[in-house]
């Protein structure tokens, strides 16, 4: 079931992207790609938040990176 809802968000949240266009929307669905993987693979809720978050802060750090002197 929690695969399910992480899918559907992470489409969501890339559709939602394709008329932003910011590609800020991108990253939550980059996060909720990998909780859908770790939420398959059996972790817990409480195992799969803590992915997205860091999953979504990861994205967020390559986009931004070169902006701020980083890479």
């Amino acid at each position: 079931m929690d695969v399910v809802v992480w899918i559907v968000l992470g489409v969501a949240f890339a559709v939602a992207e394709i008329y932003t266009t910011t590609l800020f929307l991108l990253m939550f669905a980059a996060g909720a790609a990998a909780a859908a993987g770790a939420a398959g693979l059996g972790a817990p809720v409480c195992g799969v938040k803590p992915v997205f978050s860091s999953r979504s802060r990861l994205s967020r750090s390559f986009r931004y990176g070169r902006r701020c002197g980083g890479g």
